[in-house]
């Protein structure tokens, strides 16, 4: 479901010649108030998944070569002496950028019982993995960071102006709570003032 609560137009339908607009949020009910999380396009599943497949083999041909190096380039040879260096950089770029990409984007959950935030960290098969709470009375600040450069490969495709909400609390700790697209974060931001209470 999309974030139409948040005082959007009714209707989102693109005109023939215009492509139809993509959401970077969605917004979803729970038992007790509602969860606000990166949609499918801004996860860009399929696009992670190759690369989790090609960083994950860059890490093997790096291992290999490190291991099995000797027995492929004779002692001797011209430039063997690069072979080192090429297997521990394929191997530590593989693994940084695969630790990366198995990051998927935090769920804001917003508790209208608990009158709290709930920061929910999923793996990628969507189980729970971390989980930070934040009561509405320990709010001091929540702002908008927008015009953040190039977040990601896919915002810019996709003409979304990318941003992200923050939230200080317990004085001075400052907490991202969720990126997006502007134009949606933006009546996000005026909701969860109202949570908590602020104008």
């Amino acid at each position: 479901m999309a974030l139409a609560d948040y005082g959007f137009d009714a209707t989102f339908e693109a005109s023939e010649n215009e492509s139809p607009i993509v959401l970077s949020l969605d917004e979803s009910t729970t038992r007790t108030g509602y969860a606000v999380r990166a949609s499918q396009a801004a996860a860009g599943l399929k696009a992670r998944y190759s690369r989790i497949i090609l960083s994950a083999a860059m890490s093997g041909t790096g291992l290999f070569l490190m291991i099995a190096g000797g027995s492929i380039v004779a002692d001797g040879a011209k430039g063997a002496w690069l072979l080192t260096p090429i297997a521990i950089y394929l191997f530590l770029a593989g693994l940084v950028w695969l630790s990366a990409l198995l990051r998927r984007p935090q769920e804001l959950n917003v508790d209208h019982k608990g009158r709290c935030f709930h920061l929910i960290k999923r793996g990628l098969r969507g189980a729970e993995v971390g989980r930070q709470t934040i009561r509405f009375e320990e709010v001091v600040k929540i702002s908008l960071i927008d015009h953040l450069a190039s977040l990601d490969m896919r915002a810019s495709a996709m003409n979304w102006d990318m941003g992200r909400i923050d939230v200080t609390w317990r004085q001075n700790t400052v907490t991202p709570m969720i990126t997006g697209d502007v134009a949606e974060l933006e009546p996000l931001l005026r909701r969860l003032r109202r949570e908590v209470g602020m104008a």
